[in-house]
Formats: structure tokens, C-alpha cells, sequence
């Protein structure tokens, strides 16, 4: 009797070794998909400031450039 209660406690010790393995790997596949989606949203928003901040800076050489223009019109 005490053999089959070792071989039971035995096959209860592998089947809850194999649950914790399993809620690990489950944990860490979890926490590498944020860490993955929050570095495409760093992406986003880098890539979006780089367009805003590209197109401001035209905006301003053709509103400076304009003047500049302007003023040498009025020179001559």
C-alpha cells in the first residue's frame, strides 16, 4: 500500500511541475507580447513626431524663405 500511495504522490508531484512550467512559459509569451506592442507604439509615436517636426520645419523655411524673398524684392 505504501508503494502505490509513493507512486500516486509521485505522479501528483510530476502533474503539478508540469502546471507550474506550463503557467510560466504562459506568463512569460504574455509579458514578451506587451513588451513587443509597446515598443510598436514607441515606434508610432517616434516615426509621428519625426512627421510633425519634418513638416513644421517646412512650414517655417517657406514662411522665412518668403520674407527673405520678399525682402529682396523691396531692394531692388
Amino acid at each position: 500500500m505504501k508503494s502505490v500511495m509513493d507512486t500516486i504522490a509521485k505522479h501528483e508531484f510530476r502533474f503539478t511541475e508540469h502546471e507550474t512550467r506550463l503557467n510560466k512559459l504562459e506568463t512569460a509569451d504574455a509579458k514578451a507580447e506587451v513588451r513587443q506592442e509597446e515598443m510598436s507604439n514607441k515606434a508610432k509615436v517616434g516615426w509621428m513626431c519625426i512627421k510633425v517636426g519634418l513638416g513644421v520645419g517646412a512650414i517655417i523655411g517657406a514662411v522665412g524663405g518668403c520674407g527673405l524673398i520678399l525682402k529682396l524684392l523691396q531692394i531692388v
